[in-house]
Protein backbone atom coordinates (compact mmCIF):
# COMPACT_ATOMS: atom_id res chain seq x y z
CA UNK A 1 0.00 0.00 0.00
CA UNK A 2 1.15 3.49 -0.76
CA UNK A 3 1.35 5.90 2.16
CA UNK A 4 -1.39 8.52 2.30
CA UNK A 5 -0.45 11.94 1.09
CA UNK A 6 -0.48 14.48 3.89
CA UNK A 7 -1.03 18.02 2.54
CA UNK A 8 0.15 19.58 5.79
CA UNK A 9 3.73 18.46 5.18
CA UNK A 10 5.19 20.86 2.61
CA UNK A 11 8.27 18.78 1.69
CA UNK A 12 6.37 15.59 0.98
CA UNK A 13 5.99 14.82 -2.73
CA UNK A 14 3.18 12.77 -4.23
CA UNK A 15 4.45 9.65 -5.95
CA UNK A 16 3.50 8.78 -9.51
CA UNK A 17 1.38 5.63 -9.43
CA UNK A 18 0.81 5.40 -13.15
CA UNK A 19 4.09 4.37 -14.89
CA UNK A 20 3.08 6.11 -18.12
CA UNK A 21 2.42 9.35 -16.24
CA UNK A 22 5.84 9.01 -14.63
CA UNK A 23 7.54 8.57 -18.00
CA UNK A 24 5.93 11.66 -19.48
CA UNK A 25 6.35 13.90 -16.43
CA UNK A 26 9.85 13.00 -15.26
CA UNK A 27 12.39 15.76 -15.85
CA UNK A 28 15.90 14.71 -16.71
CA UNK A 29 18.51 17.02 -15.31
CA UNK A 30 21.39 15.71 -17.35
CA UNK A 31 22.62 18.24 -19.87
CA UNK A 32 25.33 17.88 -22.48
CA UNK A 33 28.67 18.86 -21.04
CA UNK A 34 30.88 21.31 -22.80
CA UNK A 35 34.64 21.20 -23.07
CA UNK A 36 35.89 23.60 -20.40
CA UNK A 37 39.47 24.80 -20.68
CA UNK A 38 41.93 23.30 -18.21
CA UNK A 39 42.76 26.62 -16.61
CA UNK A 40 39.08 27.13 -15.58
CA UNK A 41 38.02 23.69 -14.34
CA UNK A 42 41.29 22.28 -13.03
CA UNK A 43 43.61 19.80 -14.66
CA UNK A 44 42.20 16.57 -13.25
CA UNK A 45 39.59 15.30 -15.69
CA UNK A 46 40.53 17.77 -18.42
CA UNK A 47 41.64 16.59 -21.84
CA UNK A 48 45.33 16.11 -22.49
CA UNK A 49 45.27 18.66 -25.29
CA UNK A 50 43.88 21.36 -22.97
CA UNK A 51 46.36 20.45 -20.23
CA UNK A 52 49.34 20.80 -22.56
CA UNK A 53 48.32 24.34 -23.50
CA UNK A 54 49.27 25.41 -19.97
CA UNK A 55 51.73 22.56 -19.35
CA UNK A 56 55.39 22.48 -18.37
CA UNK A 57 58.60 21.41 -20.07
CA UNK A 58 60.28 18.35 -18.54
CA UNK A 59 63.38 16.73 -20.05
CA UNK A 60 62.72 18.63 -23.27
CA UNK A 61 59.14 17.30 -23.44
CA UNK A 62 55.79 19.08 -23.09
CA UNK A 63 53.79 17.40 -20.32
CA UNK A 64 50.93 18.40 -17.97
CA UNK A 65 51.81 20.23 -14.77
CA UNK A 66 50.97 17.37 -12.32
CA UNK A 67 53.20 14.95 -14.23
CA UNK A 68 56.04 17.45 -14.45
CA UNK A 69 55.74 18.38 -10.76
CA UNK A 70 55.75 14.78 -9.50
CA UNK A 71 58.27 13.32 -11.95
CA UNK A 72 60.78 16.07 -11.22
CA UNK A 73 60.54 15.51 -7.46
CA UNK A 74 60.70 11.72 -7.88
CA UNK A 75 63.82 12.13 -9.99
CA UNK A 76 65.43 14.19 -7.21
CA UNK A 77 64.81 12.00 -4.15
CA UNK A 78 62.57 9.03 -4.96
CA UNK A 79 64.33 6.72 -7.41
CA UNK A 80 65.65 4.50 -4.61
CA UNK A 81 62.32 4.30 -2.74
CA UNK A 82 61.24 0.71 -2.36
CA UNK A 83 57.95 -0.13 -4.07
CA UNK A 84 57.79 3.14 -6.00
CA UNK A 85 54.56 3.42 -8.04
CA UNK A 86 53.39 0.12 -6.51
CA UNK A 87 52.64 1.35 -2.99
CA UNK A 88 49.95 3.95 -2.47
CA UNK A 89 50.26 7.18 -0.52
CA UNK A 90 47.93 8.62 2.09
CA UNK A 91 44.55 9.48 0.58
CA UNK A 92 44.28 12.73 2.51
CA UNK A 93 47.65 13.90 1.22
CA UNK A 94 46.76 12.98 -2.35
CA UNK A 95 43.47 14.91 -2.15
CA UNK A 96 45.25 17.88 -0.57
CA UNK A 97 47.80 18.07 -3.37
CA UNK A 98 45.12 17.54 -6.02
CA UNK A 99 43.02 20.41 -4.68
CA UNK A 100 46.09 22.61 -4.47
CA UNK A 101 46.87 21.97 -8.15
CA UNK A 102 43.28 22.44 -9.30
CA UNK A 103 42.80 25.72 -7.44
CA UNK A 104 46.09 27.25 -8.60
CA UNK A 105 46.67 29.26 -11.75
CA UNK A 106 49.10 27.97 -14.41
CA UNK A 107 51.88 30.17 -13.04
CA UNK A 108 51.16 29.22 -9.44
CA UNK A 109 51.15 25.50 -10.27
CA UNK A 110 54.73 25.72 -11.48
CA UNK A 111 55.75 27.24 -8.13
CA UNK A 112 54.25 24.50 -5.94
CA UNK A 113 56.77 23.01 -3.52
CA UNK A 114 56.52 19.22 -3.77
CA UNK A 115 59.33 18.30 -1.37
CA UNK A 116 56.92 18.44 1.56
CA UNK A 117 54.96 15.45 0.24
CA UNK A 118 55.85 11.78 0.48
CA UNK A 119 57.12 9.97 -2.62
CA UNK A 120 54.23 7.52 -2.56
CA UNK A 121 51.84 10.48 -2.44
CA UNK A 122 53.40 11.88 -5.60
CA UNK A 123 53.25 8.55 -7.43
CA UNK A 124 49.62 8.07 -6.38
CA UNK A 125 48.79 11.53 -7.69
CA UNK A 126 50.35 10.72 -11.06
CA UNK A 127 48.38 7.47 -11.31
CA UNK A 128 45.19 9.29 -10.33
CA UNK A 129 45.75 11.96 -12.97
CA UNK A 130 46.46 9.40 -15.71
CA UNK A 131 43.45 7.34 -14.64
CA UNK A 132 41.07 10.31 -14.87
CA UNK A 133 42.08 11.40 -18.37
CA UNK A 134 39.06 11.43 -20.73
CA UNK A 135 41.17 9.49 -23.21
CA UNK A 136 44.02 7.27 -21.98
CA UNK A 137 47.68 7.86 -22.69
CA UNK A 138 47.47 5.27 -25.46
CA UNK A 139 44.32 6.31 -27.39
CA UNK A 140 41.58 3.75 -27.91
CA UNK A 141 41.95 3.82 -31.66
CA UNK A 142 45.50 2.41 -31.33
CA UNK A 143 44.64 -0.43 -28.94
CA UNK A 144 44.12 -3.08 -31.58
CA UNK A 145 47.40 -2.18 -33.26
CA UNK A 146 49.25 -2.70 -29.98
CA UNK A 147 47.39 -5.95 -29.32
CA UNK A 148 48.44 -7.34 -32.71
CA UNK A 149 52.17 -7.01 -31.96
CA UNK A 150 53.98 -10.35 -31.85
CA UNK A 151 56.25 -10.10 -28.79
CA UNK A 152 57.87 -13.47 -29.39
CA UNK A 153 59.87 -12.00 -32.25
CA UNK A 154 61.71 -9.24 -30.45
CA UNK A 155 63.31 -7.52 -33.43
CA UNK A 156 60.15 -7.44 -35.51
CA UNK A 157 58.02 -6.63 -32.48
CA UNK A 158 60.28 -3.72 -31.56
CA UNK A 159 60.17 -2.32 -35.09
CA UNK A 160 56.39 -2.56 -35.23
CA UNK A 161 56.06 -1.07 -31.76
CA UNK A 162 58.27 1.88 -32.70
CA UNK A 163 56.31 2.47 -35.91
CA UNK A 164 53.05 2.58 -33.94
CA UNK A 165 54.34 4.86 -31.16
CA UNK A 166 55.67 7.49 -33.55
CA UNK A 167 52.19 7.74 -35.10
CA UNK A 168 50.50 8.64 -31.83
CA UNK A 169 49.11 12.18 -31.46
CA UNK A 170 51.65 14.75 -30.35
CA UNK A 171 50.34 15.18 -26.80
CA UNK A 172 50.03 11.43 -26.20
CA UNK A 173 53.46 10.78 -27.66
CA UNK A 174 55.06 13.42 -25.43
CA UNK A 175 53.46 11.99 -22.28
CA UNK A 176 54.36 8.40 -23.19
CA UNK A 177 57.92 9.54 -23.88
CA UNK A 178 58.14 11.09 -20.39
CA UNK A 179 56.75 7.91 -18.77
CA UNK A 180 59.36 5.78 -20.54
CA UNK A 181 62.12 8.15 -19.41
CA UNK A 182 60.83 7.87 -15.83
CA UNK A 183 60.75 4.07 -16.12
CA UNK A 184 64.33 4.02 -17.41
CA UNK A 185 65.49 6.09 -14.42
CA UNK A 186 63.73 3.69 -12.05
CA UNK A 187 65.39 0.72 -13.73
CA UNK A 188 68.80 2.20 -13.04
CA UNK A 189 68.11 1.69 -9.29
CA UNK A 190 66.14 -1.53 -9.54
CA UNK A 191 68.24 -3.23 -6.83
CA UNK A 192 67.10 -0.63 -4.30
CA UNK A 193 63.51 0.11 -5.33
CA UNK A 194 62.71 -3.54 -6.17
CA UNK A 195 60.64 -2.50 -9.19
CA UNK A 196 61.54 -4.77 -12.10
CA UNK A 197 60.02 -4.23 -15.58
CA UNK A 198 57.17 -6.63 -14.84
CA UNK A 199 56.30 -4.84 -11.60
CA UNK A 200 56.27 -1.44 -13.32
CA UNK A 201 54.26 -2.84 -16.21
CA UNK A 202 51.64 -4.13 -13.77
CA UNK A 203 51.19 -0.55 -12.54
CA UNK A 204 51.36 1.38 -15.83
CA UNK A 205 49.39 -1.00 -18.09
CA UNK A 206 45.89 -0.50 -16.60
CA UNK A 207 46.49 3.19 -15.89
CA UNK A 208 47.79 4.19 -19.34
CA UNK A 209 45.34 2.12 -21.38
CA UNK A 210 42.08 3.01 -19.60
CA UNK A 211 41.50 -0.60 -18.52
CA UNK A 212 39.82 0.27 -15.21
CA UNK A 213 37.46 2.80 -16.76
CA UNK A 214 36.50 0.48 -19.63
CA UNK A 215 35.78 -2.34 -17.16
CA UNK A 216 33.59 -0.05 -15.05
CA UNK A 217 31.67 1.11 -18.13
CA UNK A 218 31.13 -2.48 -19.29
CA UNK A 219 29.85 -3.59 -15.89
CA UNK A 220 27.58 -0.54 -15.63
CA UNK A 221 26.00 -1.35 -19.00
CA UNK A 222 25.53 -5.01 -18.08
CA UNK A 223 23.95 -4.11 -14.72
CA UNK A 224 21.57 -1.61 -16.28
CA UNK A 225 20.43 -4.11 -18.91
CA UNK A 226 19.81 -6.78 -16.26
CA UNK A 227 17.19 -4.63 -14.47
CA UNK A 228 15.10 -3.94 -17.56
CA UNK A 229 12.85 -7.04 -17.25
CA UNK A 230 9.37 -6.67 -15.88
CA UNK A 231 8.31 -10.06 -14.67
CA UNK A 232 10.10 -12.10 -12.00
CA UNK A 233 10.68 -15.12 -14.22
CA UNK A 234 12.15 -12.98 -16.94
CA UNK A 235 14.34 -11.17 -14.41
CA UNK A 236 15.55 -14.45 -12.97
CA UNK A 237 16.27 -15.92 -16.39
CA UNK A 238 17.97 -12.78 -17.66
CA UNK A 239 19.99 -12.42 -14.44
CA UNK A 240 21.38 -15.95 -14.85
CA UNK A 241 22.36 -15.19 -18.41
CA UNK A 242 23.79 -11.88 -17.32
CA UNK A 243 25.98 -13.53 -14.71
CA UNK A 244 27.44 -15.76 -17.40
CA UNK A 245 27.93 -12.80 -19.72
CA UNK A 246 29.55 -10.75 -16.95
CA UNK A 247 31.96 -13.54 -16.12
CA UNK A 248 32.89 -13.86 -19.77
CA UNK A 249 33.38 -10.11 -20.05
CA UNK A 250 35.54 -10.03 -16.93
CA UNK A 251 37.60 -12.97 -18.17
CA UNK A 252 38.04 -11.24 -21.52
CA UNK A 253 39.17 -8.03 -19.83
CA UNK A 254 41.61 -9.91 -17.60
CA UNK A 255 43.13 -11.62 -20.63
CA UNK A 256 43.38 -8.31 -22.45
CA UNK A 257 44.98 -6.62 -19.45
CA UNK A 258 47.51 -9.44 -19.19
CA UNK A 259 48.44 -8.84 -22.80
CA UNK A 260 48.80 -5.13 -22.07
CA UNK A 261 51.07 -5.95 -19.14
CA UNK A 262 53.30 -8.01 -21.43
CA UNK A 263 53.41 -5.15 -23.92
CA UNK A 264 54.40 -2.65 -21.25
CA UNK A 265 56.99 -5.05 -19.86
CA UNK A 266 58.48 -5.31 -23.34
CA UNK A 267 58.42 -1.51 -23.69
CA UNK A 268 60.22 -1.01 -20.38
CA UNK A 269 62.80 -3.67 -21.23
CA UNK A 270 63.43 -2.03 -24.61
CA UNK A 271 63.23 1.52 -23.24
CA UNK A 272 66.67 2.52 -24.58
CA UNK A 273 65.73 1.83 -28.19
CA UNK A 274 62.25 3.38 -27.88
CA UNK A 275 63.56 6.51 -26.16
CA UNK A 276 66.22 6.91 -28.85
CA UNK A 277 63.56 6.67 -31.56
CA UNK A 278 61.32 9.17 -29.76
CA UNK A 279 64.23 11.56 -29.15
CA UNK A 280 65.08 11.51 -32.83
CA UNK A 281 61.48 12.17 -33.82
CA UNK A 282 61.16 14.91 -31.22
CA UNK A 283 64.25 16.71 -32.53
CA UNK A 284 62.96 16.40 -36.10
CA UNK A 285 59.58 17.78 -35.02
CA UNK A 286 61.23 20.78 -33.35
CA UNK A 287 63.41 21.39 -36.40
CA UNK A 288 60.42 21.25 -38.74
CA UNK A 289 58.46 23.53 -36.44
CA UNK A 290 61.31 26.05 -36.36
CA UNK A 291 61.65 25.88 -40.16
CA UNK A 292 57.92 26.45 -40.59
CA UNK A 293 58.04 29.44 -38.28
CA UNK A 294 60.97 30.93 -40.21
CA UNK A 295 59.31 30.35 -43.57
CA UNK A 296 56.10 31.91 -42.26
CA UNK A 297 58.05 34.93 -41.04
CA UNK A 298 59.83 35.26 -44.38
CA UNK A 299 56.51 35.12 -46.19
CA UNK A 300 55.18 37.86 -43.94
CA UNK A 301 58.24 39.98 -44.67
CA UNK A 302 57.87 39.47 -48.43
CA UNK A 303 54.18 40.29 -48.20
CA UNK A 304 54.97 43.41 -46.20
CA UNK A 305 57.58 44.67 -48.68
CA UNK A 306 55.30 43.80 -51.60
CA UNK A 307 52.49 45.65 -49.90
CA UNK A 308 54.67 48.67 -49.33
CA UNK A 309 55.56 48.79 -53.01
CA UNK A 310 51.89 48.86 -54.02
CA UNK A 311 50.76 51.57 -51.65
CA UNK A 312 48.83 54.42 -53.18
CA UNK A 313 51.39 57.03 -53.84
CA UNK A 314 50.64 60.67 -53.13
CA UNK A 315 49.79 63.03 -55.89
CA UNK A 316 52.53 65.31 -57.15
CA UNK A 317 52.84 68.54 -55.31
CA UNK A 318 51.46 71.63 -57.04
CA UNK A 319 54.79 73.30 -56.28
CA UNK A 320 56.71 70.61 -58.17
CA UNK A 321 58.37 71.80 -61.38
CA UNK A 322 59.05 68.31 -62.75
CA UNK A 323 56.67 65.55 -63.76
CA UNK A 324 58.12 62.80 -61.50
CA UNK A 325 56.07 61.49 -58.55
CA UNK A 326 57.61 62.43 -55.22
CA UNK A 327 58.66 59.58 -52.91
CA UNK A 328 56.82 58.81 -49.71
CA UNK A 329 58.31 59.86 -46.37
CA UNK A 330 58.81 56.23 -45.34
CA UNK A 331 60.76 55.54 -48.53
CA UNK A 332 62.93 58.58 -47.94
CA UNK A 333 63.76 57.42 -44.41
CA UNK A 334 64.35 53.77 -45.29
CA UNK A 335 66.51 54.57 -48.29
CA UNK A 336 69.05 56.05 -45.92
CA UNK A 337 69.63 52.61 -44.41
CA UNK A 338 68.65 50.22 -47.22
CA UNK A 339 69.13 52.01 -50.54
CA UNK A 340 67.20 49.68 -52.81
CA UNK A 341 66.72 52.20 -55.58
CA UNK A 342 69.31 54.90 -55.81
CA UNK A 343 67.21 56.86 -58.24
CA UNK A 344 64.28 57.14 -55.85
CA UNK A 345 65.74 60.27 -54.22
CA UNK A 346 67.42 62.61 -56.70
CA UNK A 347 70.67 64.09 -55.52
CA UNK A 348 71.75 67.54 -56.54
CA UNK A 349 74.83 67.31 -58.71
CA UNK A 350 77.68 69.67 -57.84
CA UNK A 351 77.82 72.65 -60.13
CA UNK A 352 80.91 74.22 -61.67
CA UNK A 353 83.19 76.10 -59.41
CA UNK A 354 82.19 79.69 -59.26
CA UNK A 355 84.12 82.76 -58.49
CA UNK A 356 83.36 84.23 -55.14
CA UNK A 357 80.60 86.75 -55.28
CA UNK A 358 81.24 90.26 -54.44
CA UNK A 359 79.28 91.62 -51.55
CA UNK A 360 76.42 93.63 -52.81
CA UNK A 361 73.96 95.94 -51.25
CA UNK A 362 70.50 94.58 -50.66
CA UNK A 363 68.20 95.82 -53.42
CA UNK A 364 65.47 98.22 -52.60
CA UNK A 365 61.83 97.78 -53.53
CA UNK A 366 62.07 100.49 -56.09
CA UNK A 367 64.97 98.80 -57.89
CA UNK A 368 63.50 97.20 -61.03
CA UNK A 369 66.71 95.17 -61.60
CA UNK A 370 66.44 93.26 -58.32
CA UNK A 371 66.98 89.50 -58.82
CA UNK A 372 65.67 88.16 -55.46
CA UNK A 373 62.71 86.37 -57.07
CA UNK A 374 64.93 84.74 -59.67
CA UNK A 375 67.24 83.48 -56.93
CA UNK A 376 64.36 81.79 -55.09
CA UNK A 377 63.16 80.18 -58.29
CA UNK A 378 66.65 78.94 -59.00
CA UNK A 379 66.93 77.40 -55.52
CA UNK A 380 63.72 75.37 -55.77
CA UNK A 381 64.48 74.23 -59.29
CA UNK A 382 67.84 72.76 -58.39
CA UNK A 383 67.17 71.33 -54.94
CA UNK A 384 64.76 68.51 -55.90
CA UNK A 385 65.41 66.49 -52.74
CA UNK A 386 64.39 69.20 -50.30
CA UNK A 387 61.42 70.16 -52.42
CA UNK A 388 60.11 66.56 -52.55
CA UNK A 389 60.60 66.04 -48.83
CA UNK A 390 58.70 69.21 -48.09
CA UNK A 391 55.95 68.45 -50.56
CA UNK A 392 55.50 64.88 -49.35
CA UNK A 393 55.48 65.93 -45.72
CA UNK A 394 52.96 68.67 -46.46
CA UNK A 395 50.57 66.33 -48.23
CA UNK A 396 50.88 63.67 -45.57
Amino acid sequence: MYPAHNPTIPNQKKKHRNPFTFLFTKQYKSTPTMSIPAEKQGLFGASLCEALKVGSTLWGLKVPDPVALCFLEIDKRGLTTEGIFRLSGATSEVILLEDKINMSSPDERKQINADEFDIHTLTSLVKKYLRELPEPVIPNEFHEKFQDIDLLRKRQGLDKLSSIIVKLPYQNRQLLHAILVMASKIQQHVKLNMMCPEALATVFAPVCTGFEQSLKDTMRVSNSSSTSSTFKKQRKHSSNEQILNSSEIIEKHIKRNKNWTNIWKFMIEQHASLISTLDKQNSEFKENNRFNQESTWNKKQVHYSHHQQHLNRSLPSPFSTCGSTPPLPSEIIMDQFYPMNQNSIPIVQPTAKRTPRQPSVAPSFEDPKSNSISKKTYFFQKSNTIRKILSASTLR
